[in-house]
């Protein structure tokens, strides 16, 4: 039954061509029927079918939470959550603070109803919970949160109303920690448990008189308005409009694709495009003849070594005589997947020892050998004249938290599910460190922050984890020349004839841009404004960014570049150490970062924020052991993301993952370029990006997307999607069905934080 259901969830997505946006579990988002780009230009309709406003001929217009008449568990919205409510659960969604917001568009102003179906949880609030409600400034009433009465209507005046972006604000009384009242763990100040909002046209009172919202869901969809595009019981695409589909397709490189089409006794043209993500297309017309039985048939050719990543189909249909494609590939091609691939074990005449070095939030373009104009990486460009350079590889996500966990198992966050705080790697997930134990590799990993801690489940697999931020001052726990002689001490103790993996993370050049005078030979001293490396000059920042000087931007490089000379020289030194070890030769040292950071370039410093390109860019600088053959010209071109660091690894110590992961061994002569890589950003309502060889789709919220060409526009300046609506489209899809799959793992609960961590993560800027 579960497969069936994950069959159907899959088939329905395929025919959501342009979805609304939503907030599922770990807060997952579908994107709005007829978007618009930056500046709010409405994009071609390309595409018709919205799950959330499938009915948009009736007066249901959103619904926030999961509608039962499909026979799957599916949840969406066309609002967009700001301030103030919890990742999405299972059949709700908490409102947490005092104060939570909800943002809608509207195309037109008129009559509306609002109608709540909420739940106060008596255990929780022992006197009554009300909310004060409001549009766009505009008083819609005070509501009662009872358990016994869970749904209220609201009338919305169409003049509280606006064309575009509104503004739906719930004030609450009271809030209630679950900690508090029933001892559990749940730190939250609770107000009040969301089922449902919907908003509808006209008064509610001749919408009906007593509302039970699935069962009107359910007569709307199945008696009076049926979706454009849906898929039947059969599984086929039953189609009532002329129209643009897109369809997302998994690329496996098959030479055609079968098609029956029906009505078997009317003539049709098909017009198919195949896209794949470096630009390439395949274009077809299908002559569908009348079958004299059975359905007409229809085969699309594709190239030789063609890989299609999504279908354009032409269609012409209507509502009394509907067109009903069936494919295989309906069901199997488009299937959500993350592209898993089993590792092959990879053989060497001794095992060599792997050290990864993590400079926190270091960019690769103000790295000396990646081209930067300041010579900030004297020891690691040492280090790359005999190492592999990899000049396009990216983090899955800009911030550290969800990163790192990436790079331990090459798993996306899609998978490994640990997105944001209070979420622990889950123990049943494989880390590259566990691999290496159980092959007999001496294990230990260095960490300076809190996101790579024992509490966040990263130790799994390190016989030593250190947490260097305890136990000392801030200046300390800072400096990666302390973090380099812990593990010295280490490495002292570790014989020269067996293997070990060694992982350091050190904070530099993280914030705060603090190089201290040995090693600030970048910045002006005549400098006399604001900007000092610190976080409150970087909220400052952040906030207003039109505040601010180029010399302002000038010295925050500056203060950047020299905490990064600051991170170079405790490489400097770890290397001196290791070159002096009788196994340097067989030793494998991988320098890189768990994601970029911005430094003016879209209005922002640090990271967690965006998924442009200098948030999630990484330097990936490889030195090889002794007898392993770097990869070709070609193969170092690809674009590569974090997740490949943990397979690469394995396999440089004869090793593989016994499970499947998304990351790929670097070195492989068989590795291809074709890959769709998605992003998300830290966000409670993250932003989400899809990154492929050429294109780069960035969605903001409901209605705003980005669509980037990166060969020609590669810092990200020009919103081309609407000249490219087709390709907009088609990533839209492909981020959809990455996003219905449910995670390979349950992320565990991070234990409690201590005094030290908050003290860290403080210093670092993640909590105030």
């Amino acid at each position: 039954m579960k497969k069936a259901l994950l069959s159907l969830l899959a088939a329905l997505i395929i025919a959501a061509l342009v979805a609304s946006a939503l907030g599922i579990r770990h807060s997952r988002k579908w994107l709005s029927f007829n978007p618009r780009s930056s500046g709010n230009a409405t994009l071609p309709p390309v595409a018709w079918l919205d799950m959330a406003t499938a009915f948009d001929e009736g007066p249901l217009l959103f619904d926030l939470h999961r509608v039962d008449h499909y026979p799957i568990d599916v949840e969406f919205s066309a609002f967009a959550t700001a301030d103030g409510w919890s990742v999405r659960e299972r059949g709700g969604t908490w409102a947490v603070g005092l104060k939570s917001d909800l943002n809608f568009r509207l195309e037109k102003t008129r009559a509306r109803t609002l109608i709540l179906n909420t739940n106060s949880t008596g255990e929780l609030f022992e006197q009554p919970q009300f909310t004060s409600i409001t549009l766009n400034g505009h008083t819609l009433g005070r509501v009662k949160i009872s358990n016994t009465n869970p749904l209220s209507t609201l009338r919305m005046p169409a003049e509280a109303q606006k064309v575009g972006l509104n503004r739906l604000v719930f004030s609450f009384d009271d809030t209630v920690k679950p900690l508090d009242r029933l001892g559990s763990n749940d730190t939250r100040p609770l107000a009040a448990w969301f089922r449902n909002i919907t908003i509808m046209d006209g008064s509610f009172g001749k919408i009906s008189a007593s509302l039970r919202t699935i069962a009107m869901f359910r007569n709307l969809s199945r008696n009076r308005h049926s979706p454009p595009v849906s898929i039947s019981r059969k599984q086929r695409l039953v189609v009532r409009k002329d129209g643009t589909i897109i369809a997302a397709v998994n690329p496996d490189g098959r030479k055609q694709m079968d098609l029956e089409i029906r009505p078997r006794l009317s003539a049709q043209s098909l017009n198919i495009t195949a896209h794949d993500l470096t630009g390439q297309t395949a274009a077809a017309t299908l002559k569908i003849e009348p079958a004299t039985s059975g359905p007409a048939q229809a085969t699309l050719q594709l190239p030789a070594q063609f890989k299609t990543a999504f279908l354009e189909i032409e269609v012409r249909a209507n509502e009394d005589r509907p067109l009903r494609i069936t494919a295989p590939w309906l069901t199997t091609l488009a299937m959500p997947t993350r592209e898993l691939m089993k590792q092959r074990e990879t053989s060497t005449a001794r095992p060599a020892n792997l050290v990864v070095l993590i400079l926190d939030a270091a960019r690769p373009d103000h790295v000396g050998c990646y081209g930067a104009d300041r010579p900030t990486t004297p020891y690691i460009d040492a280090l790359a004249k005999e190492s592999v350079i990899f000049p396009e590889v990216v983090a899955l996500a800009p911030y550290t938290l969800c990163s790192v966990p990436t790079m331990a198992t090459g798993l996306s966050f899609l998978d490994h599910g640990v997105v944001r705080r209070g979420q622990r790697l889950s123990n049943e997930s494989t880390t590259l460190a566990e691999v290496l134990l159980e092959a007999g590799y001496h294990t230990a990993a260095f960490s300076a922050t809190p996101n790579n801690s024992i509490k966040l489940g990263m130790e799994q697999g390190y016989q030593t984890f250190e947490e260097a931020w305890k136990g000392v001052s801030r200046g300390p726990a800072l400096d990666p020349h302390r973090l380099v002689t812990m593990a010295e001490a280490w490495l002292e103790k570790q014989p020269q004839d067996h293997p070990y993996h060694l992982l350091i993370h050190m904070v530099p050049p993280h914030e705060p841009y603090e190089p201290g005078p040995n090693f600030d030979r970048f910045s002006d001293p005549e400098y006399q404004g604001p900007a000092d490396g610190t976080r409150a000059f970087i909220d400052l920042f952040n906030k207003n960014s039109q505040g601010l000087t180029p010399e302002d931007l000038v010295q925050t490089r500056a203060l950047y570049d020299g905490n990064l000379l600051k991170a170079d020289d405790a490489v400097g030194q770890l290397l001196k150490t290791l070159r002096k070890r009788s196994d340097w030769d067989r030793t494998a040292v991988l320098v890189t970062s768990d994601h970029g950071e911005a430094l003016g370039e879209h209005g922002k410093i640090g990271h967690n924020s965006q998924v442009y390109e200098e948030m999630v860019r990484v330097p990936f600088i490889l030195k090889l052991p002794e007898g392993i053959s770097p990869p070709s010209a070609d193969q170092v071109s690809q674009p590569s993301s974090l997740a490949d660091l943990a397979p690469t690894m394995a396999a440089l110590g004869g090793q593989k993952f016994r499970n499947p992961v998304i990351g790929r061994n670097l070195l492989s002569e068989t590795i291809g370029g074709q890959r769709a890589m998605v992003i998300r950003t830290a966000l409670e309502q993250p932003v989400f990006g899809v990154r492929t060889p050429r294109w780069k789709l960035l969605v903001r919220t409901p209605t705003e997307l980005e669509l980037f060409d990166l060969s020609a526009d590669p810092t990200e300046r020009t919103n081309c999607a609407k000249d490219h609506p087709i390709i907009a489209a088609g990533l839209r899809q492909i981020l959809i069905t990455r996003l219905a799959a449910e995670p390979l793992f349950t992320t565990g609960d991070e234990d409690g934080l201590t005094g030290q961590d908050e003290e860290m993560l403080r210093t670092l800027g993640y909590i105030e």
